[in-house]
């Protein structure tokens, strides 16, 4: 993994490096550059970053005492990058193979209510508590939503 990490920095530091001799750009050149990148060489330079940004947390996740209740919120961030990341992988790899897109569409479904599942456990818990505030605008939103949802499964369940 750390190879093709360094991989996606170097083509970043390259694609930089071919901007200018010393990297010294005006600032109107390195907007005109950033805009010439693709999505694509974006969506890598952000990646390739994080792979590093997320090592960096790593080891100083294992040298500080944390909040436990924020290191499962962090762990729950990552599991839905992780599979959103596994996901496009799939996805991209049914258009190659022109592969039929209704599995990958059924993993995804069975995923997403494994994580409604999940953060509705842990958001009836905070409601729970008094001493989280929250607006009242945010819950009415969120009552719409699971009161459509829960139309809808019931629809489906009998």
């Amino acid at each position: 993994m750390a190879t093709d990490t360094q991989k996606l920095a170097n083509h970043s530091s390259t694609k930089k490096s071919r901007t200018g001799s010393k990297g010294n750009l005006p600032a109107a050149r390195v907007k005109i550059d950033y805009q010439e990148q693709t999505d694509r060489e974006r969506t890598a330079d952000r990646v390739a970053s994080a792979v590093v940004e997320l090592c960096n947390l790593q080891q100083l996740l294992l040298s500080e005492d944390v909040d436990p209740r924020l290191l499962t919120d962090f762990r729950d961030a990552l599991n839905r990058t992780r599979n959103t990341a596994w996901a496009v992988q799939q996805s991209l790899a049914c258009q190659d193979t022109e592969a039929d897109s209704a599995t990958l569409m059924h993993v995804l479904a069975v995923e997403r209510i494994r994580v409604a599942y999940q953060l509705g456990s842990v958001l009836a818990e905070d409601l729970r508590k008094p001493d989280i505030k929250l607006q009242p605008g945010q819950l009415l939103e969120l009552y719409r939503v699971m009161k459509d949802l829960t139309r809808r499964l019931a629809e489906l369940v009998g």
